[in-house]
């Protein structure tokens, strides 16, 4: 009988960022290499991630295709604020057939976070009610970090999460909401260690095709650098993994 943690189904995510400033290579995306990491953190694997424009029809076009591959968690980044050309909420509105509701929690919050820097600007009201119209049936996430709601809800078995663009807002986020509550419960680690080889991948490339062949429960990454190469051996159970480090040790480095 394998134990409760081995018996654990792997959960799977997908990340999508939005934003036309990081397609024209203004700005670095960041918000997608550290999901990536705290995925791997937490024990789900990351299938694919994905950058698109701030353009309604190609956020409903990646939503509807992220949703097709039924992943457990589903990640959009960017698009929350009051300007024009933040339309993630209705492309998700749009995409799911669900109304777009006035939130009187999100307006609360945003006023609070304008009274606590005293900010006072004519348009106030309709920043308000342009940030706090979200799509109908999702839960509030708490952003102390700043004024853009986060926001959470199910579509079948896919938690999606809507989460602004602002990096240290996202990473506030996902450190103090999202880890603790969603992500944890439920996820198997991997099991990695990682060794340098002082030689050009081409002079032992068939033995780690031989050896990967022999363990195929076990990833074998190979990643040149300047004047050697790096190899990053990971999988769910400690015992094969360390088979194949020593394996390599023997047959490769020697």
């Amino acid at each position: 009988m394998p134990s409760p943690a081995l018996s654990l189904k792997k959960k799977t995510a997908i990340v999508v960022v939005i934003g036309d400033e990081i397609l024209s290579g203004y700005t670095l995306d960041t918000n997608s290499h550290y999901l990536s990491q705290v995925l791997r953190d937490c024990g789900v694997i990351c299938l694919s991630r994905h950058t698109v424009r701030d353009d309604k029809e190609e956020i409903k076009r990646i939503l509807k295709l992220s949703l097709d591959e039924k992943p457990d968690y589903l990640f959009l980044c960017g698009g929350l604020g009051p300007t024009h050309d933040d339309v993630t909420f209705e492309s998700v509105a749009e995409a799911l057939q669900r109304r777009l509701v006035l939130s009187s929690a999100v307006v609360e919050h945003i006023q609070k976070k304008l009274d606590a820097i005293n900010r006072l600007l004519p348009e106030e009201k309709w920043l308000r009610e342009k940030m706090a119209r979200i799509p109908e049936g999702t839960e509030v996430l708490c952003n102390k970090a700043g004024t853009a709601p986060a926001l959470r809800f199910c579509v079948g078995q896919t938690q999606l999460f809507l989460l602004p663009g602002v990096p240290h807002e996202l990473q506030w986020l996902i450190e103090n909401e999202i880890k603790a509550n969603y992500l944890e419960e439920g996820c198997r680690k991997d099991y990695v260690v990682e060794l340098t080889v002082k030689r050009g991948e081409s002079s032992f490339a068939s033995l780690l095709k031989r050896i990967q062949k022999k363990h195929p429960h076990v990833k074998i990454g190979s990643y040149p650098q300047k004047g050697k190469v790096m190899l990053r051996i990971s999988g769910e159970e400690e015992k094969e993994v360390k088979e194949v480090v020593e394996t390599i040790e023997k047959e490769i480095i020697r």
